[in-house]
């Protein structure tokens, strides 16, 4: 008896370790960032009081002086997405190619995409700035061949640098999910698909698109929710409209205004969002599903 009831416990042990770190290090900031949410600053020079009110979360909707705040959400959430089907227009064919159409290349180019994770994040986004620059490599090569007579200054430093710079550091984490899911499938049912007489685009989106749709899933609740959280790449190649994404606004709240109330609304606002996109994620596929052998 004693043996069967060591078995059963054994597992929660082993467990525990991880359950008391997720407690500690991911549960505890966001129950302490909520109660921030909840707590109200009654002036400038003036520090939090404790209370437990909502105005916050109505200043945050409502405020028309906060109309700034609301634009810039729904635009992170709008590039957030933009960025994420480029991703997957992207790594998706080149994720196929990997998996089906060379196998004497395939460990040099997963190294290849691997690469650009040895050197630091900032200096990735550096060397952009280097690349779109109004002297920089882009438009010395295209005045060179002659396309061009002046700089184009539009490079940088706009909506379309901040969506360059995105893709580019997120577009290997949404195509190796990708790839695993295509790794994964299982080269008989296509080849029954194509015996049963489908041809290739009809064999595409009947087998193989829905098959490795766990890994397009993965790879977007992986990419959507991290680019609505960046704001050091709008800070470095961004301008225009897109000068400041939603997490610039949080931390000139926290920063600058000194305002940790608001900013932790805020914060709240948006970890509620992109949970409820990843829950909606979640419920159409089973994540387990793209390590499953088909």
């Amino acid at each position: 008896m004693s043996r069967r009831r060591s078995k059963r416990i054994h597992p929660y042990l082993i467990s525990l370790p991880l359950v008391i770190f997720l407690i500690v290090a991911l549960y505890s900031p966001v129950l302490v960032l909520v109660r921030f949410s909840l707590a109200v600053k009654p002036g400038w020079e003036q520090t939090l009081s404790y209370v437990w009110s909502i105005v916050n979360y109505q200043r945050f909707f409502f405020d028309p002086d906060l109309d700034a705040y609301r634009v810039s959400l729904l635009k992170t959430l709008g590039v957030a997405l933009l960025v994420t089907l480029i991703c997957l227009m992207i790594g998706y064919p080149f994720a196929y190619f990997l998996a089906r159409k060379t196998l004497r290349f395939k460990t040099l180019l997963t190294l290849l995409c691997l690469f650009p994770y040895l050197t630091g994040y900032i200096i990735r986004i550096y060397a952009w700035r280097i690349l779109l620059g109004s002297g920089g490599v882009i438009n010395y090569a295209l005045q060179s061949i002659g396309l061009i007579k002046e700089p184009i200054t539009a490079l940088l430093y706009s909506p379309f640098s901040v969506i360059i710079v995105l893709v580019y550091l997120y577009l290997p984490t949404f195509t190796f999910p990708i790839y695993i899911s295509l790794e994964k499938l299982r080269v008989d049912l296509v080849e029954a698909a194509e015996d049963l007489g489908a041809d290739r685009v009809r064999t595409f989106f009947r087998v193989t698109l829905p098959l490795t749709s766990p890994g397009i899933l993965v790879g977007g609740l992986i990419v959507f929710p991290a680019i609505t959280a960046s704001y050091v790449e709008a800070s470095m190649v961004g301008g225009g409209e897109l000068r400041m994404m939603f997490g610039s606004v949080i931390q000139s709240i926290f920063f600058i205004s000194y305002d940790f109330a608001m900013g932790s609304a805020a914060s709240a606002v948006l970890l509620a969002i992109v949970i409820t996109a990843c829950m909606l994620l979640i419920r159409a596929v089973r994540i387990e599903d793209i390590f499953k052998v088909r």
